[in-house]
């Protein structure tokens, strides 16, 4: 530091890392060649900033169609955490630590930041600083031109000590009212200290909600009937004041309390009110990215299949589930079907498998065993047979060469037989709506060749 010379002044410059707040009280001092500093000059400042927000997430996997919440948390409880669903600019989809997601579909990126102060435009409308006059209670209105929420007031006050401020209110004008204490409402009693005359002092009173148009009366009066607050005698001139937002035009000094007028008298002091949606609060941290993994697992145990009685399939699940649940109450992750532990017919098996998040799948497969051989799939070159499904009628068509000889079976899936035919032309019609519905197996055979076909009656 260079040293000052008498009568000259100069400008000392220190930096404060404040990104994270702080508190401090910087004292600054003069000194001398003097060994004495306690009459050195000093002055103190207080140094107070709300530091800036940060925001920490958490990544989630759910099952697929499951609610589930996206948390994420401030590093103040007094901070608002914001939703949103893209990294710049796009559409807020809700508040708080958590997001609720419902029955989501597919993975996606929800995107947060964490807002520190309110979240709506805070503005103030000062009259003057000037007062002529000394007195007790002033009255005056306030215009809204647009919405806003009127939330504390400051006016400047003549007495020291610790005094109350008493504030009544109304819903229009306080001209015509100023000696009818019934068309008023107490607005709230708010004490202050007050270290110097002339001090301006905040009041702070319940929120008070206007619209476009509305006039808010306000009455103001020192506790202590011997008490003053300041304002300006404009010498008969009416004065106003205004912004976009509202407008207080001159009021009216008055006696303690309800007592005698003095117009026109211009309040000294600030109306303090908010309005609007502000999503950036006083400031925000960066916007962070968070993850929601959507699972569906899938269990596949293939087509279904019809075997013959000697036969046997092993149904495997190779998901890596953590746990299974067969049909027959078994839960490992395969299963053995054979006529050992199924029966003779259709068999209708399914599994249920739970992963280590709880998503579950299922799958179901019908395995079929019957006596009969050579079961092929009835799309062949040599004949047709459909409708398949059926609602009962089944037509039989045949090459020149199968149309003699061909015996016709139809057996139930208990391997039944309930139809023996000879076919003696090259198309037969087979009439099964006397049967319940359900699988059928139609068997064409001759010395030389047999064929069988699985139909479905429905």
């Amino acid at each position: 530091l260079q040293k000052i010379n008498a009568c000259t002044s100069d400008t000392v410059s220190i930096i404060i890392n404040s990104y994270n707040g702080v508190n401090l009280n910087v004292r600054s001092f003069l000194t001398s060649l003097e060994i004495n500093n306690t009459n050195d000059t000093t002055n103190t400042v207080n140094l107070y900033t709300k530091g800036h927000p940060n925001i920490f997430s958490n990544n989630d996997t759910t099952c697929f169609g499951a609610n589930t919440f996206l948390t994420a948390n401030g590093i103040s409880s007094s901070d608002t955490t914001i939703w949103y669903d893209s990294l710049i600019n796009g559409n807020i989809l809700g508040y708080g630590d958590t997001l609720l997601l419902n029955n989501p579909t597919s993975s996606q990126t929800y995107f947060c930041e964490s807002v520190r102060g309110n979240l709506f435009f805070e503005e103030t409308l000062f009259t003057t600083t000037n007062t002529t006059t000394n007195w007790n209670g002033i009255m005056f209105d306030i215009l809204a031109l647009d919405t806003i929420t009127v939330d504390s007031l400051m006016i400047k006050i003549n007495t020291t000590g610790q005094q109350g401020v008493v504030s009544y209110k109304r819903t229009g004008s306080h001209f015509g009212n100023e000696m009818n204490s019934s068309v008023w409402t107490l607005w709230g009693i708010d004490t202050v200290q007050v270290n110097n005359i002339g001090d301006f002092k905040a009041l702070n009173y319940s929120d008070e909600l206007l619209y476009p148009n509305d006039t808010l009366g306000i009455y103001l009066h020192m506790q202590n009937s011997s008490a003053q607050l300041s304002y300006q005698n404009t010498g008969g001139s009416n004065t106003t004041y205004s912004n976009n937002k509202i407008e207080i035009a001159s009021g009216t000094g008055i006696s303690y309390t309800y007592g005698t007028t003095y117009y026109p008298r211009n309040f000294s002091g600030e109306v303090f009110y908010h309005h609007g949606f502000n999503p950036s609060g006083e400031c925000t941290s960066d916007r962070i990215p968070v993850n929601i993994e959507v699972l569906n697992p899938v269990i596949n145990l293939g087509s279904d299949t019809i075997l013959n009685l000697s036969q046997s399939i092993l149904l495997s699940e190779n998901s890596n589930f953590n746990s299974y649940l067969w049909s027959n109450n078994s839960n490992g992750s395969q299963l053995l079907v054979d006529t050992s532990n199924f029966n003779i017919g259709n068999n209708n098996i399914w599994v249920e498998g739970i992963n280590s998040f709880g998503c579950i799948a299922n799958d179901t497969i019908d395995v079929t065993f019957s006596n009969l051989t050579n079961i092929e799939d009835f799309s062949l070159q040599n004949l047709k047979i459909f409708p398949n499904p059926t609602n009962g009628i089944i037509n039989i068509e045949f090459e020149n060469k199968y149309s003699k000889n061909i015996n016709i079976q139809v057996f139930n899936i208990y391997g039944k037989v309930i139809l023996n035919e000879k076919n003696k032309s090259q198309k037969i019609t087979i009439n099964l709506k006397s049967y319940t519905n359900g699988i059928y197996f139609v068997k064409l055979y001759n010395e030389n060749d047999n064929k069988t076909f699985k139909i479905i009656k429905e």
